[in-house]
């Protein structure tokens, strides 16, 4: 019997641990790979010459899409909002049905039109210059409107108060003779402003280019084609011979101007009466060759009476 019989086996031990791999990446290798995709990566620095303008023009298609929708009122606002919702809805579902898992890579090339439409509606220099200085003008105009307010205001608490004074003078027997002199400066100066103001709006006033004779010619010719004895002022004021006009220019024109009398009365249109001022045919001055009452006398009487307004209470 030889010695290794009599040598125990050896079982063979169980263990838990198993042999792992584990990738290392040579060194400078990574630094390496991110170096060559840098300049294809999408960063600030080189997305800033594309971008530009993209905010700008963004916020002019979203005030613009707001303004359609809700430029028209409250009404046709709530139907275009849901008419633009149930669209989107509708492509949106249709997209996801066709496309399923690959709908999602329809976002990038969305986003990017986006950008390219938005692009085009960038406002130029000139334009937010304009439009600076249109804001900067208003405020102005606003500042000096606020001004004139409160001067205006001030003037109206100093004439109060000079009244007050005046009264309280008046009451207890104490001269008022300097009182007196400061109302009548007032008055003066007022008449004066008042004068100038009149004279210039005379001067510079389309009074001088029409002639009576025009006047007076185109009364009759409406007064003949309505049927009527006398014209309102709306329907002579409406006439392309006295366009760019204001209803109380007239009526200080035509008997201070050329004149011609102005009273209000009732005419009828169509079943329906107007109460009006105007001009009766009676009134106007006579053509050449025809005697006074041939000018009142001539066309249908339809419906006229003399209707005297009502003051205001």
């Amino acid at each position: 019997m030889s010695t290794a019989e009599h040598l125990p086996v050896e079982e063979p031990e169980e263990t838990t641990d198993r042999p792992r791999l584990e990738l290392v990446a040579e060194p400078g290798r990574m630094a390496s790979m991110w170096a060559e995709l840098r300049p294809y990566l999408p960063t600030p620095g080189n997305l800033a010459g594309p971008m530009a303008g993209v905010g700008a023009g963004s916020l002019v298609l979203l005030s613009q899409g707001w303004t359609w929708v809700w430029g028209e009122g409250l009404q046709d606002g709530a139907m275009k909002a849901g008419g633009v919702l149930l669209v989107g809805y509708g492509v949106f579902t249709t997209l996801d049905t066709m496309l399923g898992a690959y709908a999602g890579y329809g976002i990038p090339p969305a986003l990017i039109a986006w950008c390219l439409i938005a692009k085009r509606y960038e406002p130029s220099a000139e334009e937010i210059e304009a439009k600076a200085k249109s804001r900067v003008a208003e405020a102005k105009a606003k500042a000096e409107a606020a001004q004139k307010k409160a001067k205006a205001k001030a003037d109206e608490v100093k004439a109060k108060e000079k009244a007050r004074e005046f009264a309280r003078k008046m009451r207890r027997g104490e001269p008022v003779q300097d009182e007196v002199k400061d109302v009548d400066q007032d008055v003066d100066q007022d008449v004066d402003q008042d004068v100038d103001q009149v004279e210039e709006q005379a001067d510079d006033g389309p009074v001088g280019e029409i002639e009576v004779e025009d006047v007076v010619d185109l009364i009759r010719d409406i007064a003949a084609r309505n049927g009527h004895q006398g014209v309102h002022l709306d329907d002579i004021v409406a006439h392309p011979l006295f366009e760019g006009w204001k209803k109380p220019e007239l009526k200080a024109a035509l008997p201070g101007s050329w004149g011609i009398p102005v009273d209000d009365f009732k005419l009828r249109f169509g079943g329906r009466q107007r109460v009006r001022d105007g001009v009766r045919l009676r009134d106007l001055p006579p053509a050449p060759g025809e005697g006074p009452g041939d000018a009142a006398g001539e066309g249908p009487v339809r419906a006229l009476a003399a209707v005297r307004s009502d003051p205001p209470q």
